[in-house]
């Protein structure tokens, strides 16, 4: 797993404090002296995970751009104590890190596993915890899946269950992708079973 890094911006006096005590941060850090909010962005959209970037107030941040990275840590109020700017940076990881853990995408959608909700262009739908737990199964297996399958995986319940209430449950899930995404094809059904 990759360690953390703090990324400052515009501040060569603030990482110079904080490389003084490195060691007792469980971040790394980086400085770019020439960093402007599109070199930002852009890093941000290249999927670097374990970055986020510390700017002072003095590096204005609109609100399109906040809704573009989620990875800024913009501090308005100083002077701030190092010890509760290390406190906010920590805080901020576990956002970032929270949030980034939490999104999936599975064909062209995006899934969040804390909300159970998955949305595609603008349009949303709230999925209940079994429905989750049924299309991550799908997506995760390597080959399509059968009642049975399902019954013991998704279910947990051995062979006795009715073969209708995993029916029922996935004709309701494809139910409600056809009228919230206009989608017919998004849970597969064939001959060894159902995939996505």
């Amino acid at each position: 797993m990759l360690k953390n890094q703090l990324c400052l911006t515009n501040s060569k006096i603030l990482h110079e404090i904080l490389y003084e005590i490195k060691e007792e941060l469980n971040f790394d850090l980086i400085f770019q002296d020439d960093f402007n909010k599109q070199k930002i962005i852009n890093i941000d959209n290249k999927n670097c995970k374990n970055v986020i970037f510390l700017v002072i107030n003095n590096f204005k941040i609109k609100s399109k751009e906040q809704n573009e990275t989620s990875r800024i840590l913009n501090l308005e109020k100083l002077p701030i104590k190092t010890l509760k700017l290390i406190e906010k940076i920590n805080i901020f990881f576990l956002r970032v890190n929270f949030k980034s853990q939490s999104n999936i995408f599975i064909k062209n959608y995006e899934f969040n596993l804390n909300s159970r909700t998955i949305s595609k262009d603008k349009k949303f739908l709230k999925l209940t915890e079994k429905e989750m737990l049924f299309i991550l199964f799908l997506f995760n297996a390597k080959n399509p899946k059968n009642v049975n399958d399902l019954q013991k995986e998704v279910w947990n319940q051995k062979l006795t269950l009715e073969t209708h209430t995993v029916e029922t449950h996935i004709y309701r899930v494809r139910k409600k992708f056809l009228n919230v995404f206009n989608d017919k094809s998004f849970i597969l059904s064939g001959k060894l079973g159902y995939s996505i």
